[in-house]
């Protein structure tokens, strides 16, 4: 009798330790899958198809203010940023992008802000925001300025020289970082 209350113990203490280490290994998983859900959109996001050196496509938009804009009107180094109002990226990199661009040598006149989204009003907020700082183009998803970038991505932030070539360019927080110390260095 004695074997067998010892067994039935020992077999309820192993039950427990089981049942602890699965909690354990649920919670860590679900730590895991919202580390992997914040990152992976920009691991698996394909490259910046616009590289350094090279040039958009010919491109002619009319900014929100009515200003004719076109790779061939960039006349100094020009920070352009692309955003979407329903991406959650973009809403934590547009303070930062504003900073950066009432920080340009030439104000307003060097930074362009695509806004891609479904209607002017789902864009309203992001334009307001963005209009003190930075010439504001409103467009559809897959509009003529991301398509002349190749902008899948959100937010992607480019600096292009004068002539239109692009310095620096890419998908997410560092990128803006890059184009502010590529244009200190290209200010040099």
């Amino acid at each position: 009798m004695f074997v067998l209350v010892a067994a039935v113990v020992l077999l309820t203490v192993v039950c427990l330790l089981n049942l602890a280490l699965t909690v354990g290994v649920i919670r860590r998983l679900r730590e895991h899958s919202s580390f992997i859900d914040t990152v992976a959109p920009v691991a698996i996001s394909p490259p910046v198809t616009v590289e350094p050196g090279e040039k958009p496509a010919d491109f002619a938009v009319t900014t929100e203010d009515g200003e004719p804009f076109s790779r061939d009107l960039i006349a100094a180094p020009t920070l352009i940023g692309f955003f979407s109002p329903t991406c959650a990226p973009c809403a934590e990199l547009l303070p930062d992008f504003i900073d950066q661009a009432a920080a340009m040598p030439g104000g307003r006149g060097q930074v362009l802000a695509v806004i891609a989204a479904k209607g002017r009003e789902s864009a309203a907020e992001y334009a307001a925001r963005l209009s003190g700082v930075a010439r504001v183009v409103i467009e559809e998803h897959d509009g003529t300025v991301q398509r002349a970038f190749k902008t899948e991505n959100f937010p992607t932030v480019y600096l292009v020289d004068s002539g239109g070539t692009v310095i620096s360019g890419g998908v997410g927080r560092g990128e803006l970082t890059r184009a502010a110390e590529a244009l200190a260095a290209h200010g040099r």
